[in-house]
């Protein structure tokens, strides 16, 4: 089907709909059933979750070849094993499905393929996400990461006819969190990007996560009781010629200030879109992270006291710098 996932209306009046997915991979259940069978699980979760529905449940056909042998029964239990754990780590459960055995010819029998159905359920269906592409200009926007694994993929089939190695490794907890970030941007009608200039404490103030460069903004976001991931990312002489000069466990006001880690801090090579979403996303749905961070600014104003902040922050950074 021209989309990844198939979305039916169940509701005239409100646009309420579902959207279904069915997704399966004998060659990576042949290299490790349980993987496999969780990647075929993820894939179809995601699939769902890209239409900008809520994936709720999941049913399964399970085909494998005769259960008398030994190793078939191995694939097939280490194959339900890794559906029941993977449905657990999402958050859906099982709500039916059927096993078909004896798929083989002679004693030669099929990879294992566990094809992997999951539901969800879609608030407004007009709102759907295509998978072609919108108007010209709108931003292209790659969620997650890719590594390389060519383990029972295609290429290494048609090029090569291989079928060896591991599979791609599942990350369930990745999936969840970007099924939920879908979800959410369905419904609006698309994320907005503006650019305003003159309001940078307004704006700290009514945010519920700030992105922000290690500087003197983040104290200032600080003392604004406003949420933050402080990155910062500078040329390695740079960064060579700092270690060299001054040793400091932290590198941002106000986990210098604090004398402790009161915000993330990424840095360096670590500042990628992967990371700093997974940060974002960890605040805007931990109450108790973001909690936690205001509680730490309340405790930074109570250092940093009345007016002439400034130069008390500055002997706090001297104090915590060790000159080499």
């Amino acid at each position: 089907m021209p989309e990844d996932g198939g979305l039916l209306r169940v509701d005239e009046a409100t646009g309420l709909g579902i959207a279904l997915a069915t997704d399966g991979n004998g060659r990576y259940c042949r290299l490790d059933p349980y993987l496999g069978t969780q990647l075929a699980l993820s894939e179809a979760y995601r699939n769902v979750a890209a239409t900008g529905a809520r994936p709720l449940a999941v049913t399964n056909c399970l085909n494998f070849g005769s259960p008398e042998d030994p190793a078939v029964m191995w694939q097939f239990a280490e194959a339900v094993r890794g559906l029941a754990d993977g449905c657990a780590a999402l958050g859906v459960p099982v709500t039916g499905g059927n096993v078909s055995f004896y798929n083989q010819t002679g004693t030669v029998a099929i990879h294992p393929t566990p094809v992997i159905g999951v539901l969800g359920v879609h608030d407004d269906v007009r709102r759907r996400v295509s998978i072609g592409f919108g108007p010209a200009g709108d931003a292209i926007v790659l969620l997650g990461r890719t590594a390389a694994e060519f383990g029972g993929s295609a290429w290494a089939h048609v090029r090569h006819g291989h079928l060896g190695g591991p599979p791609p490794a599942p990350d369930l907890d990745a999936e969840r969190r970007l099924a939920a970030l879908l979800a959410a941007a369905a419904k609006t009608d698309g994320p907005r990007v503006e650019i305003v200039e003159g309001l940078t404490h307004e704006l700290m103030a009514g945010s519920d996560v700030v992105l922000i460069a290690s500087g003197t903004a983040t104290l200032e976001a600080a003392l604004l009781g406003a949420p933050m991931v402080v990155c910062y990312r500078v040329s390695r002489l740079t960064e060579t010629v700092a270690r060299m000069l001054a040793r400091v466990s932290w590198i941002s006001l106000p986990n210098i200030v604090a004398g402790r880690k009161a915000v993330p801090e990424v840095l360096q090579d670590e500042v990628t879109g992967h990371r700093l979403a997974s940060e974002a996303l960890h605040l805007l749905e931990d109450a108790a992270a973001a909690t936690a961070q205001r509680a730490a600014f309340k405790e930074i104003r109570g250092r940093l006291g009345e007016p002439g902040v400034g130069p008390r922050a500055a002997r706090a950074v001297l104090q915590a710098a060790r000159v080499a």
